[in-house]
């Protein structure tokens, strides 16, 4: 079974990250208001404080695709 099914998908069943949860249900808000792309964004910080989690979140939100790569996946990615 595939972690993910575990994974909360929306902002409402995301627990902890308040202000950052906060902030970006603000730029959510705004893309759905004006249609104007949001950009890219890079989470960093050191594993399991929930980067991966939120961005998948944040897709979810955002009704797009989410690509996640691993900093050492970069090179070969290019």
């Amino acid at each position: 079974m595939s972690t993910d099914n575990f994974r909360p998908k929306t902002f409402v069943e995301l627990e902890g990250q308040e202000t950052a949860k906060e902030y970006l249900r603000l730029l959510v808000n705004s893309y759905k208001k004006t249609g104007v792309p949001l950009g890219h964004m890079l989470f960093l910080g050191p594993p399991g404080i929930g980067k991966t989690t939120i961005a998948q979140v944040l897709a979810n939100e955002l009704g797009v695709g989410i690509v996640v790569l691993n900093a050492t996946e970069l090179k070969s990615f290019a």
